[in-house]
């Protein structure tokens, strides 16, 4: 066969190999027993977590289920990496709920994470659900702004998304730490997290961010922008120069819904439309929202 007919059915040929790792499009399909075998790409040893060493575009085609609280289910070690969950989800033992005293309290918390991006950028993970995890969702996800998560759903784990990119889409619930740490964080649902709901250090957008334990929403010179920050510990906080603009904050705890690191913060058509400059500074790392239960 002359190597043009080859590369024009190596598709169909790799479709047709039973257990192929590979879809028709060269897409590398990931399953539970494909995990539990090892050899999704070079050195990815049986079991969990499953090791992704080569550039390309990954799907699951089945959910994939986490032995226990302290095992990461995926860890990706190249760039550039689609991980598109397919609709399918990442399950680990973790189960959260809110208790009497409407804290989140959790089950199985630990160190396994869903998804962990080891120092690459341009990673990008989407459509699906992670949940039960005993650490973060996903942590990491690339060393730069490149990392873009869209249309997942983070629930029941240690703590949702840190991430220094970008969070579109996504729905963020009963997480038992902060819910999302990102640079940008645009039309998320994020509720009933124990932590911090968002903390941006770019822009957060078109965001519902309600019933958290600690500040709804932190940016740290930051764009606050069209957010509805409601029932959370704390309001919305912003470390300054920060622009916050046509946000929606009430019935937070606090004595201020909305409170500025100082006078530099440019703030209009907020409802309420009154801000307050705390006498003490605020970080990007410890925000006043007290202690929040963070996985890395």
């Amino acid at each position: 066969m002359s190597k043009l007919l080859l590369r024009a059915f190596l598709p169909a040929i790799l479709a047709a190999i039973p257990g192929s790792l590979f879809a028709v499009d060269g897409v590398v399909l990931i399953d539970q027993p494909h995990a539990l075998a090892g050899g999704i790409t070079t050195g990815d040893a049986p079991g969990f977590p499953v090791t992704i060493t080569q550039p390309g575009s990954y799907k699951l085609s089945g959910p994939l289920t986490i032995p226990d609280s302290n095992t990461d289910a995926i860890l990706v070690a190249a760039a550039p990496v689609t991980i598109d969950l397919n609709g399918f989800s990442i399950n680990g033992p973790n189960v959260c709920t809110q208790n009497s005293s409407s804290a989140i309290s959790c089950t199985g918390n630990g160190n396994g994470r869903g998804i962990i991006v080891n120092s690459v950028a341009t990673v990008s993970i989407l459509n699906g659900t992670i949940k039960g995890m005993g650490g973060f969702a996903i942590s990491g996800a690339g060393s730069g702004p490149l990392a873009y998560i869209d249309h997942l759903v983070v629930q029941s784990n240690g703590g949702g998304i840190f991430t220094p990119g970008t969070v579109t889409n996504t729905t963020a619930l009963l997480n038992g730490g902060d819910a999302i740490r990102a640079t940008a964080v645009r039309d998320c649902l994020v509720d009933l997290n124990g932590g911090i709901g968002v903390l941006v250090s770019g822009v957060a957008s078109g965001n519902t961010i309600t019933n958290n334990g600690g500040a709804g929403l932190f940016g740290f010179n930051s764009a606050l922008i069209g957010n509805m920050v409601q029932g959370n510990g704390i309001g919305l906080q912003a470390q300054c120069p920060s622009v916050v603009f046509g946000n929606t904050v009430n019935n937070n705890g606090g004595s201020d819904q909305i409170q500025l690191s100082d006078a530099t913060c440019v703030a209009n058509t907020n409802t309420p439309d009154l801000t307050v400059t705390p006498p003490v500074s605020m970080s990007k790392d410890k925000p006043n929202s007290g202690a929040s239960a963070q996985r890395k």
